[in-house]
């Protein structure tokens, strides 16, 4: 396999890589077209920082985005690394559309998204871990969206600052150690507005601390979803009880339902060992 290496300094262009190919050290600002591409016709890709359509193995690092519809979009992009890049006042940061797969979103600081920092639309078995993602106020810090998403693995995350923190749908996917704060709306939403499938997802050992509401649900009825030691902030003894709603099959009848974390962590046991947003002390074993 060859490998192309693309480093560069400052770019006002979007990127557009097919794969095994490595980007890093780039500043992408104010994009207003398409100047690197694959492909001969590259119009789709206008609006984004780097945008990969069907790739494969492909890095990309330590790159500076701002001022773009999308930072990074990953289109049936699979097994690819996205890592260490600092992206701020986009639409939206990272985008994982339809059938991106197996693909690694890691340590990278999303700030001042106007719509979402990290969100995989229709994506499985990704692993988004140790990402700082702050300030997303239309929409989320870090989602999940689309029935059929499957896998995917949200850990040790600060989501601060956003409308909502992180947002799930799909089937069985693990949200673990995340610090989840000061957030608008909610600290984390599972399901959607419409209910829409939402099957035996694991919310396990986070830190939800001063959300608007630390965590709610619409989900399908008999969904099997688990919420498993958590530490909830203002919460000093006995089980959480979490509510949201569920939808009857066969209409459009949502329904109160609580749901409830019977493991919750004390005080003494916050969850996570990354650094918390500003104003709290660090969450300790």
């Amino acid at each position: 396999m060859r490998t192309t290496t693309v480093v560069c300094l400052y770019f006002r262009h979007t990127v557009a890589l097919f794969q095994d190919v490595v980007v890093s050290d780039c500043t992408i600002s104010n994009i207003t077209g398409s100047a690197f591409s694959k492909y001969a016709d590259i119009s789709e890709f206008e609006g984004c920082g780097i945008s990969l359509e069907g790739c494969q193995n492909v890095t990309i690092s330590n790159n500076q985005i701002s001022l773009s519809d999308i930072a990074i979009s990953l289109w049936s992009a699979s097994h690819n690394n996205i890592s260490l890049n600092t992206l701020h006042d986009n639409i939206g940061g990272i985008l994982l559309a339809p059938y991106s797969d197996y693909n690694i979103i890691s340590e990278n600081t999303v700030t001042q998204e106007d719509s979402f920092g990290i969100s995989v639309q229709g994506g499985s078995f990704n692993r988004i871990s140790q990402n700082d993602v702050e300030e997303c106020k239309g929409w989320c810090a870090i989602c999940i969206v689309k029935g059929w998403s499957r896998g995917n693995n949200i850990s040790e995350n600060r989501v601060v600052h956003s409308k909502i923190g992180i947002s799930v749908e799909g089937v069985k996917n693990t949200v673990y150690r995340n610090n989840i704060s000061l957030n608008t709306d909610f600290g984390l939403y599972l399901g959607s507005f419409l209910a829409t499938r939402c099957r035996g997802n694991v919310i396990q050992k986070n830190n939800f601390i001063e959300n608007g509401v630390d965590a709610s649900f619409c989900t399908p009825v008999l969904s099997f979803n688990r919420w498993i030691g958590n530490y909830w902030s203002g919460h000093s003894s006995g089980p959480k009880i979490i509510s949201g709603k569920i939808r009857i099959p066969y209409n459009s009848l949502l329904c109160n339902r609580a749901s409830m974390d019977k493991r919750r962590f004390s005080s003494s046991k916050r969850a996570l060992l990354t650094e918390p947003a500003e104003g709290f002390e660090p969450p300790t074993w």
